[in-house]
């Protein structure tokens, strides 16, 4: 029926429902028809002025609006495997991975004090990193799903804010001692971690004062000295030592290898990459490093009325929005990118901030030639450029429009193109990393920071320092104290249900710049959090034939076991654990599957839950028809589970007396209380040494997954 014929026809929604309608969906009708009643007999205005109406309403509300600079897509490269895949994905985007749900609660609560302790858990940055971080964790937030990201930087800059100082408790000495070059974020931040330790830290830095690029180049408007000064100071009280005009050459590194049991070279990339083009040299043409050094220190530049900036980066930002501030009234600053601002590289909130300054951002043009009058720049000259897909690259690639050019006038050009290494101690090759290591191809010699990976954030800087904190501990046989501590929050389901979604409006003058946080702002932020690493149902929510289901597991440690037929007899230890720590497991029901990719999309992993978690076929006859699935059968007290995986199958029985485990190769008993190996015997020549990975994963499915089997 049409709605409007039924509130003018007079019915009650009962008398047109009552064989469709649940138990209680009269009443929700009956308000509904009531409400639309009310608004109808007060309408004036005609179907044509109504509609012009909502289009306008349209146009300006927030919700229909996109914002270019960010894509709302909450997955992460985390991989998803068939256990324990509940974690916040805020948590998987953070470099220095931050228990950030931990101390939104904690915030959440009122009690800055914790809050703050759990920060410095793994962030000895709260000051600097509460302003000038360019927050990835925001960008997956789960409450972007919803509506939008929850603050999480402001919470954090408004707890570090507040003055307290965590109780940090060192390790007794353990006698190493490391040697950090460079007193930057990365060398500090990993001397912090060491330190907490018990290990001896000494930094060796070629300037005068700490900090590194942080320190000398970002502008005070971005980051007040103060707060870097306080998190420096509260490093060197853990008794971090820092040896300043300490220029590391061949001879000395050679010293420090020599007398330390490990060297971490975490010196910046503060060598400014250059246009390499004709007459670069001229008279007008400055180094952005020096710019915004000199710029710190109170020496203004006369830059004249037309200032041209180069780069898409976060030093292009920060070159812009200084020259902005100190040059002449009437004056005009422009940025000049190759690509769209779409791709540019710097922090989302520094380049909104910069185009709300009044700064002019030119896209798709890449400079050409430099027009040199009398010694000095008079202008550029720019080819305009198109953006094609590349085959090698995620990123689309910059490609010139034969013979279009632009030019802009000139009187100060400062490129900000990015920065290089500068270091002549040891070789390029020396300096080359394992991935997912930080140690070099030197034994004993760790790099991270701008030195592994060219001129990247503070927070990665201060992420790298944390983690090769963490190697060069394990090298020595040691688990650092911030790996041990483990989070007292206690959160029961109801108050995950109940936790508000009150969005809060923090309005400033400019975009970008930091807005104030009271204590009743940052508590109702904080407690937006869902706590998605504590409950996830996404994939499960989402599923439109509920073919993604829960079940609960209890929390083991089951032993792989290696099985070696190399001698007469059959020989077996235990190789590794699977560990399951998670009550709440997901399966997905083959036969209910279309697969839609609904869960992919929302899935925070960048799996696909359909797919990538333990399939369950009803019935024989999809079972044979699957690539990869599993088949649960019960036989009064036995009860079997099949796993198919291309032509191979997988059989797991569990009786009265042990688990039979067989494939193509093997047949293992294992016992029914500690799952130790019975006995073992090979059906096929094949690899002499056989991992039971498989034979641990259908254990635990066979003893938490029962309801299907019936």
């Amino acid at each position: 029926f049409n709605i409007n014929d039924l509130i003018d026809s007079g019915l009650k929604p009962v008398t047109v429902c009552s064989d469709i309608l649940k138990p209680g969906g009269y009443g929700r009708l009956a308000q509904y028809v009531s409400t639309l009643s009310e608004k109808k007999n007060k309408e004036t205005r005609s179907p044509l002025e109504k509609l012009n109406a909502y289009a306008d309403e349209v146009v300006l509300n927030d919700d229909y609006k996109r914002d270019p600079f960010v894509t709302k897509s909450i997955k992460t490269s985390r991989a998803l495997g068939y256990f324990d895949c509940i974690h916040a994905p805020c948590v998987d985007e953070c470099p220095t991975n931050q228990d950030i749900p931990e101390y939104l609660y904690h915030t959440s609560q009122g009690d800055f004090q914790k809050a703050f302790d759990v920060i410095m858990i793994k962030n000895p940055f709260p000051n600097v990193l509460g302003v000038a971080c360019d927050h990835l964790c925001q960008t997956k937030c789960t409450r972007i799903n919803y509506e939008q990201a929850l603050k999480i930087k402001e919470v954090k800059r408004f707890v570090a804010e507040k003055g307290f100082e965590a109780d940090i408790s060192i390790s007794p000495s353990n006698g190493k001692k490391i040697a950090i070059i460079g007193a930057g974020p990365s060398g500090l931040s990993c001397a912090y971690f060491l330190r907490m330790g018990g290990f001896e830290v000494e930094i060796f830095e070629t300037k005068s004062i700490p900090g590194g690029m942080v320190s000398e180049a970002i502008p005070e408007f971005r980051l007040k000295m103060e707060s870097l000064r306080k998190d420096i100071e509260r490093i060197e009280k853990l008794g971090v030592k820092i040896r300043y005009n300490s220029k590391i050459d061949s001879q000395l590194f050679a010293r420090l290898q020599s007398e330390y049991d490990s060297v971490y070279i975490a010196a910046g990339a503060q060598r400014f990459k250059t246009l390499q083009m004709e007459g670069e040299n001229a008279a007008g043409i400055l180094n952005a490093f020096e710019f915004l050094k000199t710029t710190k220190q109170g020496k203004i530049t006369d830059l004249g009325k037309n200032i041209i900036i180069i780069g898409g980066g976060n030093t292009a930002m920060d070159v812009a929005r200084t020259a902005k501030r100190i040059a002449q009234p009437g004056s005009t600053v422009k940025v000049l990118y190759r690509r769209t601002r779409t791709e540019m590289p710097a922090d989302v909130d520094e380049i909104k901030a910069l185009l709300a300054e009044g700064i002019e951002l030119n896209e798709l043009v890449a400079p050409e030639k430099l027009v040199i009058s009398g010694g000095r720049i008079s202008s550029i000259v720019c080819a305009k450029m198109e953006l094609v897909k590349s085959s090698t690259d995620s990123r689309m690639t910059p490609v010139k429009i034969a013979g279009q050019f632009v030019e802009f006038q000139v009187d100060s050009l400062i490129p900000a193109l990015g920065q290089d290494i500068d270091i002549d101690f040891i070789t390029y090759g020396e300096l080359q990393t394992v991935k997912g290591s930080y140690e070099t191809s030197v034994p004993g010699v760790f790099v991270g920071g701008d030195a592994m990976r060219g001129a990247a954030t503070i927070v990665k800087a201060v992420g790298d320092g944390r983690k090769a904190a963490i190697q060069i501990a394990a090298k020595a046989g040691i688990v650092l104290p911030s790996e041990k501590l483990s989070s007292d929050k206690k959160m029961s389901h109801n108050d995950f249900i109940v936790r508000k979604s009150k969005r809060v409006k923090i309005d400033s003058e400019i975009a970008g710049d930091h807005p104030e946080f009271s204590a009743e702002s940052a508590i109702q932020e904080a407690s937006r959090c869902l706590f998605c690493g504590d409950v996830c149902s996404v994939c499960v929510t989402v599923c439109p034939n509920r073919a993604n289901n829960y079940y609960l597991t209890q929390a083991a440690e089951i032993p792989v076991w290696k099985i070696d037929f190399k001698g007469k007899e059959a020989s077996y230890k235990i190789d590794s654990y699977l560990k399951i720590q998670q009550k709440y497991q997901v399966l997905n029901v083959a036969d209910f599957c279309n697969e839609c990719g609904n869960c992919t999309t929302f899935c925070p992993t960048n799996g696909s839950p359909f797919s990538d978690k333990p399939r369950f076929c009803l019935t024989e006859k999809s079972f044979s028809q699957t690539e990869n699935g599993f088949l649960l059968q019960k036989n009064g007290a036995s009860t079997t589970l099949l796993h198919r995986n291309g032509d191979k199958i997988m059989k797991l029985t569990k009786d009265e007396n042990a688990y039979n485990y067989s494939d193509e190769a093997i047949a293992v008993s294992f016992d029914l209380v500690d799952y130790h190996v019975i006995n073992a015997m090979k059906l096929k020549t094949l690899d002499p040494e056989i991992k039971l990975n498989k034979a641990a994963e259908m254990k635990v499915l066979i003893d938490s997954v029962t309801i299907l089997g019936t």
